[in-house]
């Protein structure tokens, strides 16, 4: 799993898709936003994601297969660039935007690429439920980006949330959530941890739990998680991870929800 490169708007903040003006673009049929989405011109390419968000769930197959084939070329152009820029970034967002509320399996790859970037992709990993879990898993016990095993421990906690998952799959999450817990980060991994706290509330598992106890009032425990060579940052992840454990099983410190209930058309 690559970092993405459009960290810069990571958190709950994404930028808007630039809707054009009314009489901006011509009225477009679904085969010419397929067209447009199969070609070169970015411009085109603009119009016609824009056209797919404003039809939504009313969007034809074709169209939803061109928004996810042309997502992924997007990902692969972002990937051979030294400097994505402002542009590119907006691009990306937009085609999350477009797809998010298609909840379509074949835009696991393309949110999973993007997890780290903000509610949106979490949420639309969330919403699209089972088949999103093995990547969900597979971010949060193969990554070493503290970004992504962030983003991979939301999307877990909100799929537990949602309530579908049986106990092979809850065993698999609380198995994804221990690991964060007691493996050393090669440097500071105070979001995951705390992320991996929160999962560990919703689950009400009380071995993960243990954990985030002895981590609220063993300061020896923190030191041999995280690494860091920053004496001063060091010692503020320390006390960040403390106090987010306690204020955790407190329940005095609250994660953020999912925006959208998991129902159709939510």
């Amino acid at each position: 799993m690559r970092s993405a490169k459009v960290a810069a708007v990571a958190c709950a903040t994404l930028l808007p898709l630039a809707v054009p003006t009314e009489g901006q673009y011509p009225v477009m049929t679904e085969q010419e936003a397929v067209q447009a989405l199969s070609g070169s011109d970015l411009a085109a390419h603009d119009r016609a994601v824009w056209f797919a968000l404003k039809l939504g769930q009313e969007a034809g197959p074709e169209l939803r297969t061109a928004l996810v084939r042309a997502a992924l070329r997007e990902l692969q152009r972002d990937s051979r660039r030294s400097d994505p820029g402002e542009t590119a970034l907006e691009r990306m967002l937009n085609y999350a935007e477009a797809l998010a509320p298609l909840r379509d399996t074949r835009a696991i790859p393309f949110f999973l690429e993007v997890i780290e970037n903000g509610s949106m992709m979490l949420d639309a990993l969330a919403d699209i439920g089972a088949p999103a879990l093995p990547g969900a898993l597979k971010v949060v016990t193969d990554s070493r980006d503290e970004g992504n095993v962030s983003g991979g421990l939301r999307v877990l906690r909100f799929m537990v949330e949602d309530g579908w998952p049986g106990p092979p799959d809850l065993a698999a999450i609380r198995e994804a959530a221990h690991g964060v817990l007691i493996v050393k980060w090669e440097r500071d991994g105070s979001m995951a941890i705390k992320d991996a706290m929160f999962l560990a509330a919703t689950l009400g598992d009380p071995d993960l739990l243990e954990i985030a106890a002895t981590l609220a009032s063993d300061r020896s425990a923190v030191e041999a998680l995280i690494g860091g060579d920053d004496d001063s940052y060091r010692e503020w992840s320390i006390e960040t991870i403390q106090k987010h454990a306690r204020g955790i099983l407190s329940g005095t410190l609250t994660p953020l929800p999912k925006r959208r209930p998991r129902s159709e058309g939510g």
